[in-house]
């Protein structure tokens, strides 16, 4: 018993690592986007490429990844936090998000889906991800 123990304990710290290592490797293709899209953007209604990272974000990340995010000094970044955050919580007040967030008045391209591209302030779009978790993949908000 002590040694699966022991082995459990010795686990945890490889488990967050690669978590973290994931998340770095992917917050470094992040960076270079200037632009926030959807599951369907553009003439072709392809996924955007900040869609298909918060993919990998959620599937590679937890909570403590998406919570250090939100400090970046690049908006698109924070953004990815805000919205991976919203979609790993059921219940919106669970979801512990900065002030600074929501008076945020960086701009930044947002094509939540179609071929229509704005530019939105962080704030503006964190509270549309916080009214609306699923805006960016329409086909999930209608199930």
């Amino acid at each position: 018993m002590k040694r699966i123990i022991m082995l459990f304990m010795l686990a945890i710290p490889i488990v967050s690592t690669a978590s973290t290592n994931g998340c770095h490797k992917l917050v470094q293709q992040l960076a270079g986007l200037t632009e926030v899209g959807g599951s369907a953007v553009g003439a072709h209604a392809t996924p955007g490429r900040f869609y298909t990272l918060s993919l990998d974000f959620l599937s590679q990340g937890a909570e403590p990844d998406f919570q250090q995010l939100l400090g970046s000094t690049n908006p698109v970044v924070r953004l990815m936090g805000v919205y991976c955050l919203v979609n790993t919580r059921t219940n919106m007040s669970e979801v512990r998000l900065p002030a600074s967030v929501f008076v945020d008045t960086n701009k930044v391209f947002y094509a939540s889906g179609g071929c229509f591209v704005m530019r939105k302030t962080v704030s503006e779009i964190a509270q549309e991800f916080v009214r609306d978790p699923k805006c960016l993949d329409p086909l999930q908000r209608k199930q």
